[in-house]
C-alpha cells in the first residue's frame, strides 16, 4: 500500500491533534512537517499528494515593510504608502513572494507578485479582479510571505532519482492553467527541467494555494522537511467554475470533509445523483476518492454512507471537478482557520 507518511512536530504546540475544534494558541507557533514519500520502482513508481500549509520565515535581508495597510488598490494591484521596498526585490524568480490579505472582504487571499516598485505591488490575480467579489479595500491589511521554487523546496540531491529521460526520474506533476504539467530532475546537467522542454526549470514557483503530485522512482523513501509558521487567517482559494482546481490542504492539521467549505462556495453543484454533482477528489491508498455533496451531506460516490466526519489528514489537497455552466470563470473557497490564536 502507497501513501503519504506525514509527522508534525511537537513545535506547533499541540495543531497536530488527530481533529482541533478552536483551539487557542497565545503564540504564532513554528514548526516543522515532514513528508515522507514511500520509495517506488521503475515500472511501478509510488503517488503522493502534498500541499505546503506552512509559512517560511522571511529572508533577514528584507528592505521595507512586511505587514501594512493598502492605500491604494486596482484589480490586479495594491499600494502602501511609504512601503519602502526595493525595485523588483519582491519580483525575482528565484524567490517568489505572496501578499497575503490578513484583513477585511478579502481575508485569506494570496496573490504572487509579479513586479513592484517601492510602494507599489502587481499581483497575479487569476483572473478575479481585487475589486470585484471578495474585493481588497483601502485600509484592509497585508503582510509578505516567502514562497517555494521546485530548486528551494525539493533541492537537487542524490536521493531525487534523476535522469535525463523524464520517464526515469521522480516526477512532479502541476495543475497550471488548466493542465497538467510534469517535471524532473535532469541528470547532466542537473536541474529541474519541465517534460518536452530543455530549459532550467529550478525557479518553477509552487504556488502555497495548490497541491503537487510527487511519483517516486527511487527505492528509498524520500522524506521532505516543511518549516514554517501556522497560517493566522481563513484561507480563501480560487476554485475554477468549469475543469480542474488543485486547492492546498491551507492549515497543519486533520480537518473534516464537511468543514473544508466547499458546499458552500458560489456556484458549488450539488445533487443526489453524483453523476451530476462537482466533485471533490482526495488521494490516499495510491487512488483518488471521489467525493460528491447531496444538498445535505458529503458522500462517497457509489456509497450512501454519510462521510461528513472523514477526516482528511494535515497536509492533504483537494482536487475540485467543476461543471458549471455559468459564464463566470471562477469562484471564491473559504477554508476557515481552524483554531484560535490570542
Amino acid at each position: 500500500m502507497n501513501k503519504l507518511i506525514l509527522t508534525i512536530t511537537a513545535a506547533l504546540l499541540g495543531l497536530s491533534s488527530p481533529l482541533l475544534q478552536a483551539q487557542s494558541v497565545s503564540t504564532t507557533p513554528y514548526g516543522v512537517m515532514n513528508f515522507t514519500i514511500p520509495g517506488g520502482s521503475q515500472g511501478a513508481p509510488s503517488t503522493s499528494a502534498l500541499s505546503l500549509t506552512l509559512e517560511p520565515a522571511l529572508p533577514e535581508n528584507m528592505v521595507g515593510i512586511m505587514s501594512g495597510e493598502i492605500s491604494a488598490v486596482s484589480a490586479d494591484s495594491i499600494s502602501s504608502s511609504g512601503a519602502g521596498w526595493s525595485d523588483s526585490a519582491l519580483s525575482q524568480p528565484e524567490s517568489p513572494f505572496y501578499l497575503l490579505i490578513t484583513s477585511g472582504d478579502a481575508t485569506g487571499r494570496q496573490l504572487p507578485i509579479t513586479a513592484n516598485t517601492t510602494d507599489r505591488l502587481t499581483l497575479d490575480n487569476s483572473g478575479i479582479s481585487l475589486k470585484n467579489s471578495g474585493a481588497a479595500k483601502v485600509g484592509d491589511r497585508f503582510k509578505i510571505v516567502p514562497g517555494f521554487t521546485l530548486l528551494s523546496f525539493f533541492g537537487d540531491s542524490n536521493i531525487i532519482t534523476r535522469n535525463n529521460d523524464f520517464n526515469r526520474a521522480d516526477n512532479v506533476f502541476l495543475l497550471i492553467d488548466g493542465g497538467w504539467r510534469l517535471f524532473y530532475l535532469n541528470k547532466s546537467p542537473r536541474e529541474w527541467r519541465e517534460a518536452g522542454f530543455g530549459s532550467n526549470r529550478n525557479n518553477q514557483a509552487l504556488s502555497p494555494n495548490t497541491g503537487l503530485i510527487y511519483n517516486r522512482r527511487g527505492t528509498d523513501d524520500l522524506v521532505i522537511t516543511l518549516d514554517g509558521y501556522v497560517p493566522t487567517t481563513d484561507a480563501k482559494n480560487v476554485v475554477t467554475l468549469s475543469g480542474l482546481t488543485f486547492v492546498g490542504g491551507s492549515f497543519p492539521i486533520d480537518k473534516t470533509l464537511a468543514s473544508l467549505g466547499f458546499e458552500d462556495m458560489n456556484g458549488w453543484k450539488t445533487n443526489s445523483d453524483f453523476s451530476k454533482a462537482d466533485l471533490l477528489f482526495i488521494f490516499y491508498n495510491n487512488r483518488w476518492y471521489p467525493y460528491y455533496h447531496n444538498g445535505s451531506n458529503w458522500l462517497e460516490a457509489g456509497l450512501g454512507s454519510n462521510k461528513d466526519n472523514d477526516v482528511i489528514p494535515a497536509g492533504t489537497p483537494y482536487l475540485v471537478q467543476k461543471f458549471s455552466t455559468t459564464k463566470t470563470n471562477s469562484a471564491f473557497v473559504t477554508n476557515t482557520i481552524p483554531y484560535v490564536l490570542d
